[in-house]
Formats: structure tokens, C-alpha cells, sequence
């Protein structure tokens, strides 16, 4: 991030975090005698409001600092994003203020006009799509920021302490009033804002699904709200706080947060999973999502369709042994058929899935998953540490195994990665995951997946209260 004038007040807060290993997200930043951040004792001692009334807290400071630095657009993001807890606290958590300043540095000499943003001439009738790979705001991003704009003011008009009914009802009614502006800023326009307010929606109910789920695990998230969609996304892009970002597909989030609640409803009921309940994952999960060129994603098992994706072994001895289990994987099953083939050289290749039908694709499906519970039963009389082990050493064949076979056209990680490793890690009574890089299926060890499985229930843990880890 570039420092300038207008940020320079920011400058120690910049400098502290760049200094700053989140490690195990326990690091906080408080102020000093002097004024400045400084690293603080973690976790802090629990906040008292009365003794900390009319106090200036680390994040009202810095919260001015940031609507100085970004005009205020930041500041609308930073109060969605923040912990309730963290505003009256003695410090901000490490990850919270590199948001923070993520939100400050993105949204630097930007202002938010009264009035819905115009569109650039390039843009006008064209699908508004964000930008992952942008470090400045696009108009996707404005678009969002405006968004954000109206939901803080429809918040802030209900009264103190309104739950999620409440909320909801205010997001129905500025969708209804959206509804109103297609005439002047046509149907791609407002159906990028309809968009956004249906995920503000979606995050609500999730929330409050995950509150509600009757898995503790879930329960004791700080922020359901804000942190849920990490449950969905890839690392790389949750990093980035902003649950819109996949978004290019119109209407992932959503869907998947439906898919998300239904899944934990399947485990509450003790149903196992088979190649009928796979594929049902996978409709709640691409149901009435878009392609960026506007088509749906196809909701069914493969039918006599190539598929074709990308694969990266790495080089060395670590990525000829990759390869070598995805070939035993590919080969495990019988009969032995080949389902797909390697092409290219080096450690970046392409996978070619040969046509199978959908009768087919669902019979390796139940295949691949009752092996996992057949494997399951074998370990019964296992003692704890030793039967985890191999628990997760079985729930992540399986889990790499569909992945290599690729059974659907489309949406393959997503269901899996997101939706079928929670599912076997909840009946298992194990944490679930927030996967950083769920494209790992495709080509790593099935050691190494187990580490990377272990990695992830860190990052979920990490989402937890202080009290819950």
C-alpha cells in the first residue's frame, strides 16, 4: 500500500502491521503512553463499559484516522466489518486493523456521491462484474460502497438493538425501492445492487443459521455475520473481507449460504452420504447462479461432456510424487477405468475428464464415498489419537478422489471443498474448515492434505471467540 500525505497520520499503523506475523491471530494493538499503536497483551482483559465509558477506545481513533484518509467510504466499510466487542475494547485485533488499513489504502482519495455512481461510457447496458485482482476501487466497488451507504442508513433507523427480522425487513424495502431506479439506470445496473442487497440478506439468515445450527462450533463464532462467508470462499479472497468478490458469478454467495444451512441440517438428521445427496449438494449449490456471461450453471452430473482443468505438482521429487498418487487414485477404483488423463510437462498440467454419462458419474460418486464409510467401520476400536489421524487421512481420499474425477461440469471444488469435507468432518464430531486454497484437491499428497485439512480447522478456530479456543 502507498503511503501519501492525506495517510500519513496512519504511517505507525501501517508500519506496526506490516512488522506483525498474525501467527495464531492472537496479536493486539492498543495505544501507547505516547499515542501511538503498540503491540498489546493478548487476549486483552475482557471489556468492561462502565470503567471504559466517555474513554477513547484504539478504535475510535482509528476509525477517524481512516475516514480522513478515504473520505469516509472506508469508514463504511470498517463499521460492517468490525467486531461489535472490539469498539469499546483496550485493542483491535491484528487481522482487524490489516483489514482495516485494507479498506483505507483501497479506498485512499475516493468520495461516495449522494447519488448512485455513474458508470463509465465503456460500462453503460454491461454487466458490472467486480475485480479480484484490482487494488483500486472499480465500479463494481462504488457500486458496493453505495450499497453499503444505504444499509448503514436503513440500520441506523431501526431502533436500538433490532434484531434480524427488523434488518430484513429493511433490506426488503430497499429492494423493493430498487426496483424503481431500472427506468434510469437500466436492468445491469440495478440488478447489481439487487445482487448486493439479496447477499446482505443472505449473510442475515446465514448468520443466524449458524447460530442456530446445534453445532457448538458455530455457536461460538464471534461474528457470524461478518465471518460466515469464509465458511464458502476461497482463502486467497476472504483475506480480503469483502464476501462480494465472488460475486463475478452472480449469485454464488447466496447460494452457497443456502447450501451451507441445508448441509448442517443433513448431518443434525444422521444421514450419510451417498451419490444422491452429492448431487443434491451440488444443485443447492450452483442453484441460480450465472456464469459472467449471464448463463447458468449447469445443476447435474456430467453427461457425455468433457471437462478439462488445471493442475500444479510443483517440480522436483515432491511433484513426481504428487503425480504419482494421482495416479494411484485414479486407478484405485475398479474397474479400471480411466476416467482422465494428464497433459503437458512439468509441474503445471492440465487434466482431461473424459465423457462419462450422468448413470455413470453417479455410480463412482456412491463408489468413492462408500469406501470412506467403509473404511470409517474399520476403525471403530481405534484408539482417539491414532483413529483421527486416520480419519482425516480417509476423509481427504475421498474428498481428492471426487475432485480428480470431476463427475460435475462445473462447481466441483465448491461442493466439495466447502460442502462435503464439513459435512464428514461434523459427523465426525471434528472442527469444520475455512479452506485458503481448496484447488489443492487436485494435486497434493494425501499427507500433505491432511495437513492442509489441519490448517484450515486452525483458520476456522481462528474465528472463534477468545473463550471457545
Amino acid at each position: 500500500m502507498t503511503l501519501t500525505a492525506d495517510a500519513s497520520a496512519l504511517s505507525y499503523w501501517y508500519t506496526l502491521a506490516r512488522a506483525c506475523d498474525e501467527g495464531d491471530g492472537a496479536k493486539h494493538i492498543g495505544i501507547g503512553a505516547n499515542g501511538l499503536p503498540c503491540l498489546a497483551p493478548s487476549p486483552p482483559p475482557r471489556v468492561d463499559k462502565h470503567a471504559n465509558a466517555g474513554a477513547v477506545t484504539p478504535y475510535q481513533q482509528f476509525l477517524t484516522l481512516i475516514t480522513g484518509a478515504s473520505h469516509g467510504v472506508a469508514r463504511l466499510m470498517l463499521e460492517r466489518d468490525i467486531d461489535p466487542e472490539e469498539k469499546l475494547a483496550p485493542s483491535l485485533r491484528l487481522s482487524t486493523v490489516k483489514t482495516c488499513l485494507q479498506h483505507a489504502g483501497f479506498w485512499e482519495g475516493h468520495r461516495l456521491p449522494d447519488d448512485w455512481p455513474a458508470l463509465p461510457d465503456s460500462l453503460q447496458g454491461a454487466r458490472v462484474l467486480p475485480d479480484r485482482e484490482s487494488n483500486l476501487p472499480q465500479a463494481f466497488d462504488q457500486i458496493q460502497a453505495a450499497v453499503q451507504k444505504r444499509i448503514s442508513e436503513a440500520y441506523a433507523r431501526l431502533p436500538a438493538g433490532a434484531g434480524t427480522p427488523a434488518k430484513l425487513a429493511a433490506i426488503m424495502q430497499l429492494l423493493c425501492d430498487a426496483s424503481a431506479l431500472r427506468e434510469r439506470l437500466g436492468k445491469e445496473y440495478v440488478d447489481a445492487i439487487r445482487n448486493l442487497l439479496s447477499l446482505e440478506a443472505a449473510q442475515l439468515r446465514f448468520a443466524s443459521a449458524l447460530r442456530d445450527s446445534g453445532f457448538p462450533c458455530f455457536a461460538q463464532m464471534r461474528n457470524p455475520q461478518r465471518d460466515g462467508y469464509r465458511l464458502l470462499m476461497d482463502g486467497d479472497d476472504a483475506d480480503f473481507c469483502n464476501p462480494a468478490l465472488y460475486e463475478d458469478e452472480r449469485g454464488y454467495m447466496a447460494a452457497m449460504m443456502t447450501a451451507f444451512t441445508n448441509m448442517l441440517g443433513v448431518v443434525r438428521e444422521n444421514r450419510r452420504l451417498d451419490g444422491a445427496l452429492f448431487e443434491q449438494y451440488h444443485r443447492w449449490a450452483v442453484e441460480g447462479v450465472k456464469h459472467d456471461n449471464g448463463t447458468d450453471l449447469p445443476r447435474n452430473y456430467r453427461d457425455n461432456a468433457w471437462v478439462t482443468y488445471g493442475a500444479d505438482f510443483g517440480d522436483g521429487d515432491l511433484g513426481v510424487n504428487r503425480k504419482l498418487e494421482w495416479f494411484e487414485r485414479r486407478e484405485k477404483y475398479s474397474p479400471r477405468q480411466l476416467w482422465s488423463e494428464l497433459k503437458g510437462a512439468g509441474g503445471h498440467m492440465r487434466v482431461h475428464a473424459f465423457p462419462r454419462s450422468e448413470e455413470q458419474c453417479r455410480a463412482k460418486a456412491d463408489q468413492i464415498i462408500n469406501a470412506h464409510y467403509e473404511r470409517m467401520a474399520l476403525l471403530q476400536d481405534t484408539p482417539g489419537h491414532e483413529r483421527e489421524a486416520l480419519v482425516l487421512a480417509s476423509i481427504a481420499e475421498c474428498c481428492q478422489t471426487l475432485e480428480q474425477h470431476h463427475l460435475f461440469p462445473d462447481g466441483n471444488i465448491r461442493t466439495i471443498a466447502f460442502l462435503v469435507l464439513n459435512h464428514m468432518l461434523l459427523e465426525e464430531n471434528m472442527l469444520p474448515v475455512t479452506p485458503h486454497d481448496p484447488n489443492r484437491l487436485d494435486d497434493r499428497t494425501g499427507a500433505e492434505m491432511v495437513e492442509l485439512i489441519r490448517q484450515w480447522q486452525n483458520r476456522f478456530k481462528a474465528l472463534q471467540a477468545t473463550d471457545a479456543q
